[in-house]
C-alpha cells in the first residue's frame, strides 16, 4: 500500500513539474531591487502556482531585451514605456503586455545643501544630462514650463558616474537619475539630496517599467497567468517589506548582498522602491497613455500616434 501511495505522489510530482509553461523573460539591466515583484514571485512560489516557470535574462545591453523578444529568443521583457513606443514606431513587432512600475522614476537632483530650491533657481546653471530623444524632450519641457529658455542650462554630457559628478561640483545638477536609486545612495553616503520631478514641470505621467511581447507570437493565457503572480508578489512585497527583502536577498546573495556595504545599499534601494509598484499589472490608463503619446508627438519622438489598441497588441 505504501508502495502504491508513493507511486502515485511521484506521478503526481513529475505530472505536476510537466505541466509548468517556461517562460523566458529578459530584464532591462542586472538583477537589481527593481525587479523585487518577480524575484518576490519566484521565491514564494507564485509563478509556480500559475503553472509557470520564468527564466530570467541578463542582457549585456540596454537595446538587447526588446531584440530578444523580436526576434523570438526571449517570451517577455521588461522596458522603458517611452523606448518602447519609438521601437514600435520604427516597426518592431512588439505589444505592451503589462506594467511593473506605472509612474516616472527619472528626476533631476541637485545636493540639498545648496541654494537650488526650484527647477527655475537652475537657470545659468550647469546640468549632467543624457544623451537619450525622450530624456532630452522631457528636460526640454521642463525648461518651458518653467519659462526658461532652452539655452537656460549649460547642458554637459558626464562620461563620469552621475553620483560624483554631483558631489566632486563638476556640475550643478544631474538629470537622469532615479528617485529610488542614487538619492538613495546618496543619502547612505552622507550627501542629503533635492529631487525636481519631470511630472510636475510639465511632462505628463508615463510608466517607468512595462513588460513586453512579441505581438507575433504572445501567448495571452501565459501573459495573464503572469501577471496574476506578479499582482500577488506585489501585495506580499508591501505587506512584507523586510522578511521579503531577506528572502530574495539570501537567494540572490552574488547579485545583491555580495558584502556589507552592497547589502546595506540595495536593502535602502529595495525599501525605497517598494512603493512605486503598480498593484495591478494589467491596468492601463486611457488618458495617461494619451497625453504622452501626445507630448512625444509635440516633441517629433513620434512622427504619427500609436494608439492605446496598437499599443496593448489589439
Amino acid at each position: 500500500m505504501k508502495r502504491i501511495v508513493f507511486g502515485m505522489l511521484l506521478g503526481m510530482f513529475f505530472i505536476s513539474a510537466q505541466a509548468l509553461d517556461k517562460l523566458n523573460l529578459a530584464l532591462d539591466w542586472y538583477i537589481n531591487p527593481d525587479h523585487a515583484p518577480i524575484l518576490v514571485a519566484e521565491q514564494q512560489g507564485y509563478f509556480k502556482q500559475q503553472g509557470l516557470e520564468v527564466n530570467l535574462l541578463t542582457p549585456a545591453q540596454s537595446a538587447e531585451p526588446a531584440q530578444l523578444v523580436a526576434s523570438g529568443q526571449a517570451d517577455l521583457a521588461i522596458d522603458y514605456q517611452p523606448g518602447l513606443l519609438l521601437e514600435m514606431a520604427a516597426g518592431m513587432p512588439l505589444m505592451w503586455t503589462g506594467t511593473l512600475i506605472n509612474q516616472p522614476l527619472n528626476c533631476i537632483v541637485v545636493l540639498a545643501n545648496s541654494p537650488y530650491r526650484h527647477f527655475s533657481d537652475l537657470k545659468g546653471q550647469s546640468i549632467a544630462y543624457s544623451a537619450s530623444p525622450s530624456t532630452q524632450a522631457m528636460l526640454n519641457t521642463m525648461l518651458s514650463y518653467n519659462h526658461m529658455p532652452l539655452d537656460s542650462l549649460k547642458q554637459v554630457n558626464i562620461q563620469m558616474d552621475l553620483i560624483q559628478a554631483l558631489i566632486s561640483h563638476k556640475v550643478t545638477a544631474v538629470d537622469g537619475m532615479m528617485r529610488n536609486v542614487e538619492p538613495v545612495q546618496m543619502a547612505e553616503m552622507g550627501y542629503a539630496t533635492r529631487a525636481f520631478y519631470p511630472e510636475e514641470n510639465g511632462v505628463p505621467n508615463y510608466d517607468e517599467l512595462v513588460f513586453i511581447a512579441n505581438k507575433n507570437k504572445v501567448n495571452h493565457n501565459e501573459i495573464n497567468r503572469f501577471n496574476a503572480a506578479l499582482t500577488e508578489a506585489v501585495a506580499y512585497l508591501k505587506a512584507h517589506p523586510q522578511q521579503s527583502w531577506k528572502q530574495v536577498s539570501q537567494a540572490y546573495k552574488d547579485q545583491l548582498a555580495p558584502n556589507v556595504q552592497m547589502a546595506k545599499a540595495n536593502q535602502a534601494i529595495w525599501m525605497a522602491s517598494i512603493q512605486y509598484f503598480s498593484d495591478n499589472p494589467n491596468s492601463l490608463d486611457p488618458k495617461q497613455y494619451q497625453d504622452f503619446v501626445n507630448f512625444m508627438l509635440k516633441n517629433g519622438l513620434l512622427k504619427q500616434a500609436i494608439s492605446i489598441q496598437q499599443y496593448q497588441g489589439q
